[in-house]
Parts: structure tokens; sequence; C-alpha cells
């Protein structure tokens, strides 16, 4: 029996077992939380694990009124925690500072977030997140931690939540697809296992992203739609970081759909058969998506086990040899799978080592809808710390050789007067115009840069000042330079560039097209200090030697490294210098060519540069560079399909998965977002960030005369679906692909009182045989005898359940049911049927029962 416990285990390991976006481990711990949100942290109080195999939980209550968790950020280290779970729940089952936890939550839990195997922290995409307080059944956050091996130190291992009272537009779900029975030869190059079920909701499904779980034997797992025709959800290799990685075509699972997964084994090296379990030696099915579902009605979780569609992996459009075939073998892959693993110290400072993860960038089309706006060069663009996207154009006005005087750069059009439309454009990451300004304001518009406070700095080349405009506002605060001056005394700059803002409110300016210096200030506009020179004399490597500048074009923070870097746009180079001016490094790439105009830089990823050239001469070598900051070293070259004209700045998202490149040539901006394509990149751990489609989801399940067998084999007898705004309704009528053999079964199940119908009022559902466990849980509570009637009835069963079929599971055993006291004995930790660590599944999931490894 204790196999059966390893095996469910094993099923919810393998969806917490993620590794990030693209592997696991980490670099940095995101010292700052998410923008705009606050932060929750539940660790442990100093546990030390004495035994093998110990589980213990601990709890808080959650923050007071409603909330929506939109960032786990784990602070833990695999070589301490085996993995954790984290459950909201009315009442924590006891009311201690950490107790051990066969049992976690009076009543029924919801599974928030599973981390294993240092996986990364995750954002949740914008307008998404897991309901807390308010009207939500959430009022405190239990974590269960399985701690493998006894230590000697008190461990403080836990989850930091980032959490905003903002409502949600939508709540994220998972649907998991999964094979319960397969035998695979020894021997055998080609095992297939298939799974199949209708989807029976009228709300749809919008996956994002898609994870694969098998053991060693796993050789490719894809999953698809069905819908008339056959449409790839995803394919991954599971010897691979078992990651979620995005979907990357939008797919809309309606009702009636047909959901299929197949796994395929390769056993050549095996020298006896291999079955479905819990070990390391047995082989696991498992293919998950994550996706939206409406927040006032969507389901956050959704189950379908066995093969109720064989016929459909028969039919001649199946995309058979897509699905046998393996992925390009990616040695780097494998072994950071294998061995790529980090630390997190969740004492001290929160650090994390961040394994190298260069995430691939792909261009977002018809990105930003502009509506009636006209595009005139667009000069600047900058993110704020919600993601929001401001970009900074010239409308009507063009920088030519008629728009200053050669020898004393002075603006030769002040007769125009300024601008008259509105020049500084903001879009939320979607691309939703949602503010404009700036009109009469500006003659010839450059830099933009945004600070950590949201408020908005510019510079205009013509008027050769700096303006800073706190957020919300439209007049500047702050004026730096004299309006149509070019000097280069404190008091005055020849056509400034760009601003690079510090947490503490100094700022640097590149004084970029004349003086080819860096200026940096005190919060109230004092000069601190400038250096820099033009070119000078050539150093060993042929290029001018380090603080020479040839037109410093753009500025970049490395905060995290203390460091301004700055885009020698005409040298071909970035030069980096601490906050005092002194020469760290830089950074010339013959693949630069002569210029590189602009660069920003991320702390995620282990810490990296994007940067872009511009050859007018040459359009054809123009794109953007994704650089690792500490080597230097080039990991990625991108750019539109098309390529681009004039890219004249970069900027990236506050959690470095979007980066935005905006263009004076075909005046426009352009959207990459990171595809972390697991064929071609090596892998890392990041925070992963999933990039919404659209609409929303809902997740509807139902077990199957077959789940009950499966469940009385693993000795686990299925919970009661979640009512209302819970999951699914179990009925006692037939499913949706049965046999007259199956209703026989079915009635059977009604005349054992095993399968009696759940009312649900939720509005999507799977039709499904319901489970046992209500049943039991009441009779267990009232009197012990009927265990033995419980545990004859599913004897019976067993022998008749030969065939697996959807279903869907909310949370697993209630409250106050604990399946080690049911089968008489005691075991440590039965925990509740998880989501992924990865992204921070809403799942109404069920109780993940954990095992003894």
């Amino acid at each position: 029996m204790q196999n059966c416990h390893l095996f469910l285990a094993c099923i919810i390991l393998g969806f917490v077992h993620s590794s990030p976006v693209n592997d696991n481990g980490f670099s940095e711990l995101l010292k700052q939380h998410r923008e705009g949100t606050n932060i929750l942290d539940v660790t442990m109080p100093g546990i030390t694990p004495k035994v093998e195999d110990y589980y213990v939980c601990t709890s808080v209550p959650v923050p007071t009124g409603e909330n929506y968790i939109v960032q786990f950020e784990p602070l833990a280290s695999g070589d301490m925690a085996h993995h954790m779970l984290m459950f909201g729940c009315e009442q924590p089952a006891e009311n201690r500072k950490s107790w051990e936890c066969g049992q976690t939550c009076r009543g029924k839990p919801n599974i928030l977030f599973a981390w294993a195997k240092n996986a990364p922290p995750t954002n949740l995409p914008e307008d998404v997140g897991f309901k807390i307080g308010g009207s939500s059944n959430v009022r405190h956050i239990v974590l269960q931690i399985h701690y493998k091996n006894p230590t000697k130190e008190p461990d403080a291992s836990g989850v930091r939540l980032h959490y905003t009272p903002e409502r949600q537009k939508n709540i994220a779900g998972i649907a998991l697809l999964l094979s319960t029975q397969i035998s695979i030869p020894p021997h055998q190059p080609e095992t297939i296992s298939d799974i199949s079920c209708q989807f029976k909701s009228s709300t749809p499904i919008y996956p994002f992203g898609f994870r694969t779980h098998a053991h060693s034997l796993g050789k490719v797992i894809t999953g698809y739609q069905f819908n008339g025709t056959y449409h790839l959800i995803g394919k991954g290799n599971p010897q691979w970081p078992q990651a979620f990685y995005p979907v990357k075509d939008k797919i809309k699972i309606s009702n009636n759909d047909i959901l299929l997964g197949r796994c395929v084994f390769d056993s050549t090296h095996k020298d006896t058969y291999t079955s479905i379990g819990p070990t390391h030696n047995d082989e696991m099915c498992n293919f998950y998506m994550m996706y939206y579902t409406d927040a006032n009605g969507g389901q956050p979780f959704y189950e379908c086990f066995g093969n109720w569609r064989p016929d459909m992996f028969k039919n001649g459009g199946f995309p058979s040899q897509e699905s046998l075939t393996a992925l390009p073998p990616n040695p780097a892959l494998e072994e950071e799978a294998e061995h790529g693993h980090s630390r997190v110290d969740s004492k001290a400072d929160d650090k994390l080592d961040e394994e190298k993860l260069t995430p691939a960038l792909e261009a977002v089309k018809n990105w930003p809808d502009l509506g009636n706006v006209k595009l005139g060069q667009v000069a600047g663009v900058a993110t704020d710390s919600k993601g929001n996207v401001h970009i900074f154009h010239r409308a009507d006005r063009v920088w030519d050789y008629s728009t200053f005087d050669p020898v004393n750069n002075q603006y030769l059009q002040r007769n125009r007067g300024p601008i008259t439309q509105d020049t500084i454009l903001s879009f939320n990451p979607n691309g939703k115009l949602i503010k404009q300004w700036g009109k009469n304001l500006f003659y010839l518009p450059h830099g933009l840069s945004i600070d950590d406070q949201d408020n908005i700095w510019v510079t205009d080349v013509a008027m050769h000042q700096v303006f800073k405009f706190n957020k919300g506002e439209e007049k500047p605060s702050l004026t730096l330079g004299k309006e149509f001056e070019p000097g280069n005394d404190r008091y005055h700059f020849c056509k400034p560039t760009d601003v690079a803002i510090l947490p503490t409110g100094e700022f640097f300016v590149s004084d970029g097209y004349c003086n080819h210096r860096i200026i940096k200030y005190a919060a109230d506009g004092s000069v601190i200090k400038s250096w820099g020179t033009i070119d000078g004399e050539l150093a060993a490597d042929k290029y001018p030697k380090p603080g020479a500048f040839k037109l410093p074009h753009g500025l970049t923070l490395a905060k995290d490294k203390k460091q301004v870097c700055v885009a020698d746009r005409e040298n071909g180079r970035i030069q980096c210098f601490d906050y005092d001016g002194n020469f760290k490094s830089q950074i010339h790439l013959t693949e630069f060519g002569h210029k590189v105009y602009a660069v920003a830089y991320t702390p995620h990823f282990g810490g990296l540069m994007y940067a872009i050239n511009a050859d007018q001469s040459n359009p054809e070598e123009n794109e953007g560079f994704t650089i690792k900051f500490d080597t230097g070293k080039l990991q990625d070259t991108w750019k539109p399909q098309g390529g681009f004209s004039r890219p004249h700045d970069v900027a990236v998202s506050p959690d470095g998965k979007c980066v935005y490149v905006a263009e004076i040539g075909s005046n426009r901006v352009w959207k990459f977002h990171s595809t972390f394509d697991a064929q071609t990149q090596s892998t890392g751990s990041a925070v992963i960030t999933m990039k919404p489609t659209s609409g929303m989801i809902s997740n509807n399940p139902s077990t199957s005369k077959t789940d009950v067998q499966n469940y009385k084999t693993v000795g686990i007898h299925k919970s009661q679906k979640k009512m209302g705004n819970g999951i699914f309704r179990q009925k006692p009528d037939k499913p949706d692909f049965t046999t007259d053999e199956d209703e026989a079964e079915v009635d059977e199940m009604k005349k054992s009182g095993i399968s009696k119908e759940v009312e649900s009022n939720n509005e999507g559902s799977v039709q499904g045989e319901n489970n046992a466990t209500p049943i039991i849980v009441g009779v267990v509570l009232i009197v012990p005898v009927v265990v033995v009637i419980v545990a004859t009835v599913i004897m019976r069963i067993r022998g008749r359940m030969a065939q697996n079929r959807l279903y869907t599971v909310d949370t697993g055993l209630r409250g106050g049911f604990n399946l080690g006291n049911l089968l008489g004995r005691k075991h440590k930790g039965f925990q509740q049927l998880n989501t992924e660590e990865l992204d921070h599944l809403n799942s109404d999931s069920e109780d993940e029962f954990s095992r003894k490894t």
C-alpha cells in the first residue's frame, strides 16, 4: 500500500518537479518584489528535521481584505527541501507554529503553489491571480515541506508571496492529462501510451503553457486538441528540464473538443518490464497545460485519466509521425536537467544562484494597437514598474541635414514652434493605448527613461535640455540645461541623449552628440561629477581607451552590479563604469559592426544585456543582441521578420521577458517576447512569466469507474469535488464515451453505494463517475467499522475497472480525513494533489498524496 502512496506522490511531484521554463536553478533572488505588489513570506520557523522523509506544515493568516497572489518566489534549496506545497485553507489543521502534517487544513484545501528541484520564481500573466481572502474561502496559507534527509541546522525555507488588492480579470488553471496503466516491454525502442478525453464546458480554455513529465524511459510527449482538425498544443522531451514552455499558437479549447496526449518510451536498455508507478524505476506519462479562465465563473483544475477516444489516434488525420519523432538532441539541456540545479540560501540575504538561461526572442505581430495614431520617428522607449511601455516620438519632425547648424549645433527650426501632437504614448503590455500626452512641449524628442517611482525623464536634442516629469504629471518638476543653448559647462548640454536614474534619486545624463561625456547629478539636479573624453589614442584592442566616447548614445543601469553602462555609439561598443565613473569593463563584439545605439539591462537570467546596432548603409546587418553581462559573451541575436530599418532605442520589461525596440526609420516600436525554445536554448532558472493568450478558461472534471479502480489500487479514494466555484460535478450517469459494459459497471457502482451524484452549480462539467470520498469521509467520522465495508466495496470494483477515463478532481481528501489513519497506519505527509511549482497554478486541486522516498 505504501507504493500506492508513492505513485500518487509521483504524479504530483511530476507536476511539482518542474524546472523553470527552461530549467531549474537560480542566480539571484529577485530582491525587489514584483512592482506594485505587497509581500507575504511564508517560511518554516526554524525546523530541524530529525528523520528521513519528514513532513512539516506551518501557516499564516492571509492579509486583510480580498487580494490576489500574482507571483510565488521560492526561498528554498533542493538540497534542504525535497519539495514544498502551499495551500489555501479556511483554517489550518492545527493552531501551532508548525506540526507534522498528514493533514494540512480543516475543511477543504486548495493548492496554490508547488515547488521542487530548485524551480524558479514565476510571475503570473497580466490580469491573472490566485484569489485569497475576501469572498474566497482562503483565510490561511499553509506551507508543507517534505524534508528528505535529517539535518543539524534549523531551516527557514518557504515561499514569498507577491500579492495585490487589484482585482484580476482571469484566474489560471491546470489541465492534466495522464496515463495510469502501461506495461513497457524490455528492449523496445518505441512503446506508446495514449491519453484522450472530451472537454465538457461552455467556457473555453486558452492554454498558454505546457509541461511534460516522464521518468528515464520517456522519449517524447505531445499534447493535441481536436475540434475537427488536430492542433499541436505542445511537444517536449521529458529528459530536459521539465518546465512550463509557452504554447506557441493561440488555441481555444471549447465544449466537446477532444484533448489528446501521447507518450513515447524507449526501453532498449531495460531488461525487465516497466509499469506506471511511484519509484524512479517505474514510469510516468503526464502532459500538463496551464491556461486562463474567467475570474467570475472559471474553474481552476481539470484532469484527464486514460484513453477514452482511442479512435482519435487511429484517424488518418492524426499527426502520428510528429508525435513519434523525438526532438533534436540537446546535450546541454540534458546535462542541465540532471546536474543543473543550483542552490538557494533561504536564510540571511535571500540570494538564489541562477543558472544560465537565454530567452529566445520572437517579435509579436501587430503590436501595439495604434488605432488612429500616426507615429513619427520613435526615438525613445522605456517600461515602467507595471510593465507598461512608454514611447517618445517626433510626430511630424524629422532630424535631417537642415535641422542643426553644423558649426555651433544651434537648432534651426525654432520658428516651427513645439510639436503640436502628443509625443509620449503609453501602452499596456498587450499593446493597448492607455495614455497619450506631451503636445506643445518638445521640439525634437530623443531619450526617454523611467525611474523606480515611475517618474518620466526625457531629453530634447533641439532644446539641449533634460526634463523630469513626476508620475502622472504633464509639467516638468525638474529642468536641466539652457533652452536652445548648446554648451559644455555644468549648466549646459549639447544634444543630450539619455538619462539613467538610481534608486537614491541620483542620476546620470549622457551628454552625447557634442560633448561626449557622462554627468552624474544629485537628486536635486546639482552636478556631482562628470567623465569622458572624445576618442583619444587606441588601446591594444584597437579601440579607444576606456572612458573615451564617440557619441554616448544610450544608458542603462545594472543596479545589482552597481554599474552604469553606456552605448558608445560610434565606437561600436558598450562601456560599463561604477557609480563613481571608474571603468569596469567593455563589450565590443564583432557582430556589432561599427555602431551600438542602445543598451538595456535585466538582472534576470543571471544578468543579461540587450543591445541594438544600426547601419543605414547595410540595414540587413541591423539586429538585436543578447549578451551575458558577467562574461560579455554573445548569447543570441534577434530581429523581426523582414529585419529592422533604423533601430534607435531598446528597453526591457521589469521581469526581463519582453524587449522593446524603437525605430526612427520605419517609425514604429517592436515588442519581442521570450519563447524559451527548448530545442535551441540552453536553460537556466529565472522568474517565469507566462504571456497570456486571450480569453479565459475553466476546468471541469469528473471521475470514471476506472478512476475509482485505479485509486483503489493505489489505496486512495477520490475526494468529493469542490462545489460552487470549485470544480466539477460527478454524475452517476454514463460517461461521454462508454460501452454497454461500461454502463453496467456504472450501475454496479451505484448499487454498491460508491457512486453518488454530487451536486454542483458549476457551469462547466465533465461527465463521469463520482468518487467515494465524501461517503468514506462521513462514514469514517461516524463509525470506523464502515471502513471495512468500504474496503470490501472497493475490492469488488477493482476487478471491474480495467480502463482509464477522464475525470476532474477538485482537492482530494477533506480536512479531518487522514488516509494513513483510514488504512490503519501512520503516514507522515499525505500531501494534496499539486499544481506545478513553476507557474503558480490556480488549482482547486486535489489532495496530493506524498510519498516516502
